[in-house]
């Protein structure tokens, strides 16, 4: 999957200069993520697991409302969790395991990491759109970088 996803980018034919301004959106996406939504959408995606493991799976929401992470709850729908969640899956295992918690900056790295590889799996279509509706290559690479560092993409 890895190999596939970089030479998807590599394809899309980016010259020196915009591979630069490429990875820079990227990092401006990684970096400049609104933090509370990300730690409170992610210690979610852990509270899917602990509902499971627990066998109250259809409780999620309720659990999610005591669990104190949030006075609100899980407001997004539940499909949005179990992505998380699945992702989440190995700070999940090493809380359970080590008790490193979830807040910790690896684990906080690894929770932003999802949403970011989202947004760059996002601009290789958006690349291909921009082709096929006969955009030039030079332009449709500018479409992606655009895309990255817009307010919509973090």
């Amino acid at each position: 999957m890895k190999v596939k996803i970089l030479d998807s980018i590599k394809k899309m034919g980016f010259a020196s200069t915009e591979l630069i301004f490429y990875v820079i959106g990227v990092a401006v996406c990684f970096f400049s993520m609104y933090y509370a939504d990300i730690t409170v959408t992610g210690q979610f995606g852990l509270v899917f697991w602990d509902s499971l493991f627990d066998g109250k799976i259809l409780s999620f929401y309720e659990n999610a409302m005591n669990s104190g992470v949030a006075p609100e709850g899980a407001v997004y729908d539940i499909g949005t969790y179990i992505i998380f969640g699945l992702w989440e899956f190995p700070v999940w295992l090493l809380n359970r395991i080590m008790g490193i918690k979830y807040l910790t900056i690896p684990a906080l790295i690894w929770i932003k990491a999802l949403p970011c590889i989202s947004v760059i799996l996002s601009s290789i279509p958006l690349y291909k759109m921009a082709l096929k509706t006969g955009i030039s290559q030079d332009n449709a690479c500018m479409a992606c970088i655009i895309y990255l560092l817009s307010t919509t993409a973090f």
